[in-house]
């Protein structure tokens, strides 16, 4: 189970960004893009302006997806926050680790293969939170809010 803290800190962070980078894994999949485009629909609904990068191009059969073409291969806008989605490792998101401010902002990671594991880790000034996908609980959420339904 995961701790109550650390999914306080978790909502902590989302509730103050206002510009997070949502990241997913190099050779996205639909899991991966999905993540992507539902918690930045989701981020969007509260307020904020998320960013959408991947290090690979969306492939051209997901390329129907709704938001699809705001995913950027590099990030040159500033952020306040990094969430990688359905990545076990930092590896996984390729050369956007190296973006200027990436590893100085706080981390959050939702991984749905993690879905038994909460860590903290210190990283100097950014935290490093890592959950599984199915214990955040983002309120406000309708059906109206899945990728691709008609606004």
């Amino acid at each position: 189970m995961i701790a109550k803290t650390t999914l306080q800190k978790a909502n902590s962070l989302i509730q103050s960004t206002q510009y997070p980078l949502l990241v997913c894994h190099v050779a996205p999949d639909g899991d991966a893009l999905g993540s992507l485009l539902g918690l930045s629909k989701a981020l969007t609904q509260l307020g904020k302006q998320p960013l959408l990068a991947c290090a690979d191009p969306v492939p051209a059969h997901y390329r129907f997806l709704a938001g699809a073409e705001l995913i950027d291969q590099e990030v040159t806008a500033p952020f306040d926050l990094v969430i990688t989605l359905d990545c076990s490792d930092l590896q996984r998101v390729g050369h956007i680790a190296e973006t200027p401010g990436f590893s100085d902002c706080s981390l959050l990671n939702i991984d749905p293969d993690l879905a038994l594991l909460a860590s903290l880790i210190d990283r100097g000034a950014a935290l490093i939170i890592t959950f599984g996908v199915g214990l955040l609980s983002v309120p406000y959420l309708s059906k109206r809010t899945a990728v691709g339904s008609p606004e």
